[in-house]
């Protein structure tokens, strides 16, 4: 497993790409672990087991965690529970849905759930500075949007984007937001390009893009994650990646498809990876086996375009498939 610190006495653990059996949204939420001891905890039962010297310690450490990896840990609800504004800001700008109907997708609105009950037992003083969240002009309007008939949604959609915030819709609302390309309408600067049909013309037209705020751990708006890497969002912010240091990312990726070539997501994620960034793989390419370069090449990642990247087996069996061997 790969395993990194959170603090002198928590750890993470990432599940290795063998033990990945699906690259969903679940599965991602699920490939880690927090470690005290050398016990594997859930994070409700971990802040449980923590004194109050260490949960400070943990407390600093997930504050100053990038938003996606509090997801991915399933420390969110406690990081609304530290910071609930902030937590709320950090969401909306690292693309984050905030309310969603969809079980795969995780929520900010679930966390927001799980912060109100975290009170219970460890802070009763932040329940009304959690509460009042639901008051902010992103959660009211996006309940708005929730119960408002679809005659006045669009108008919702422009009072939302007045906000200094970007919003993420999920994909049940693309028949309203795709013809505000065609209009060039000013709200498309507030809202994530992923969030459109056609992520590259949402681009295009002014639509709030961060390479690095690909949207959902899921796949629930209406740019598909295919199409939203080849606009140019970073594969890097995708999946459970975040949880890697940078240098470990491209040979989990490498390993990741080449243990599960006939998963499509990952398949995509790689091409496009190697594409945009092929010098960045040249370490990981150099470590393949036999069997992984074979099946690497067998699914059309490996071409002769990384003659020069991959390693010595790998440019062996490309100069073959050349030549008809």
């Amino acid at each position: 497993m790969y395993e990194y610190p959170l603090t002198k006495d928590v750890r993470y653990r990432v599940n290795q790409p063998v033990e990945f059996t699906a690259q969903t949204a679940q599965a991602y939420m699920r490939a880690s672990s927090l470690i005290l001891d050398g016990q594997a905890f859930k994070p409700a039962a971990l802040l449980q087991a923590l004194n109050d010297s260490q949960r400070q310690d943990f407390a600093d450490a997930v504050l100053a965690l990038p938003i996606r990896q509090t997801l991915l840990l399933g420390l969110l609800p406690f990081r609304v529970l530290l910071d609930p504004l902030g937590s709320l800001e950090q969401a909306a700008h690292a693309g984050v849905m905030l309310i969603g109907d969809n079980i795969n997708v995780a929520c900010f609105s679930a966390a927001l759930e799980q912060a109100l009950e975290l009170t219970q037992t460890l802070a009763p003083e932040r329940f009304q500075d959690i509460l009042s969240l639901y008051q902010h002009p992103l959660i009211a309007g996006h309940m708005a949007m929730e119960l408002a008939p679809k005659t006045v949604r669009l108008n919702i959609v422009r009072v939302l984007a007045q906000n200094q915030h970007p919003l993420t819709f999920p994909a049940c609302y693309r028949e309203l937001l795709d013809p505000l390309i065609e209009c060039n309408d000013p709200a498309l600067a507030r809202i994530h390009a992923c969030c459109f049909s056609d992520v590259n013309k949402a681009i295009e037209a002014g639509a709030h893009f961060n390479p690095m705020a690909i949207g959902l751990l899921g796949g629930a708006v209406s740019g598909t994650e295919d199409l939203a890497l080849q606009a140019g969002y970073n594969w890097r912010a995708t999946g459970v990646f975040p949880l890697l240091p940078h240098a470990a990312q491209a040979k989990f990726l490498v390993d990741l498809v080449s243990h599960s070539p006939n998963v499509p997501r990952g398949v995509k994620q790689l091409k496009v990876a190697l594409a945009s960034d092929p010098k960045g793989f040249a370490n990981a390419l150099a470590k393949l086996d036999p069997i992984q370069c074979q099946k690497l090449i067998s699914i059309g990642v490996l071409n002769h375009n990384h003659l020069e990247i991959v390693n010595e087996v790998g440019r062996s069996m490309l100069l073959e498939l050349d030549l008809g061997l």
